[in-house]
């Protein structure tokens, strides 16, 4: 074989290699589930990209008929499912409000579930809407089964006296009630809980994204072209760009405060 046809051959190797990967980064990797009272089952690939979005119950049928994907990131997928459930009446302010998000076990990196959980209290801080937080883990074993499949089975563990059966068409709300008038602690039905107004309530109030917004317009008069709720050392961060005059701005502000950590312009 000639020099010029092994080159020719590595560079055809080389670029299958890319192609393979490149495919394998776009495949469903892992599904993440939320619970309110409907059920929605979220698919996403190795980007932390959704591929697809998943009703998997009668109320989750009802909430996504009309529900398109306008951000396929997953992090704004969860944030567009938790504005329509408030839109629609599951989530609501003065009412004790229940989240949870279920994954497989080892399926799904830690930091993954955190960010969920991150997004979804601020998301619900900044409507000033309370809620409970919880996370679920399902081993591989009992994948056919959702979160809250999960919580009744560990109640009817738990009580002797309480039949499987009885708990399958109650809410995750109504479980959770049930179990604290049998004195099951929410610590052995969940692997986290996060309340979302307590963990923040001794801080001031998250500043709204319009009137974050309004503060770095009154800086650098032009375009928004990225705005992000980021945090940064147990500290919530609005992160926003702008473009104007040809020049990119990169700002960094105290979610809590409106208080500018970080300025920079940059060419565009």
């Amino acid at each position: 074989m000639t020099r010029n046809k092994r080159i020719g051959l590595m560079m055809v190797v080389a670029l299958l290699a890319v192609v393979f990967i490149g495919l394998r980064l776009t495949l469903p990797a892992y599904s993440v589930t939320m619970d309110v009272n409907p059920s929605i089952e979220i698919i996403s690939n190795k980007l932390n990209h959704v591929v697809a979005v998943n009703p998997l119950n009668e109320d989750a049928k009802e909430l996504l008929k009309d529900f398109k994907l306008k951000d396929r990131k997953l992090k704004e997928t969860v944030e567009d499912l938790a504005d329509l459930m408030v839109l629609k009446g599951y989530i609501s302010g003065g009412k004790d409000n229940l989240v949870m998000i279920t994954v497989s076990d080892n399926e799904v990196k830690q930091k993954v579930v955190d960010n969920l959980n991150k997004a979804i209290a601020a998301y619900l801080e900044n409507k000033q809407i309370e809620a409970t937080i919880v996370n679920q883990a399902i081993s591989k074993k009992m994948s056919d089964k959702t979160g809250k499949d999960l919580v009744a089975r560990r109640i009817s563990e738990l009580d002797n006296d309480i039949n499987l059966d009885h708990l399958s068409n109650m809410s995750l709300r109504e479980l959770v009630d049930l179990a604290k008038t049998r004195s099951i602690e929410p610590e052995k039905l969940f692997s986290k809980i996060l309340k979302n107004m307590e963990t923040t309530s001794s801080k001031t109030k998250l500043i709204s994204e319009a009137k974050a917004k309004e503060i770095a317009l009154g800086l650098v008069n032009g375009k928004i072209i990225d705005f992000e709720l980021d945090e940064d050392d147990g500290r919530l961060e609005y992160e926003i760009e702008i473009l104007a005059n040809g020049y990119k701005y990169e700002i960094e502000m105290d979610a809590y405060t409106g208080d500018i950590l970080d300025f920079d312009k940059d060419d565009d």
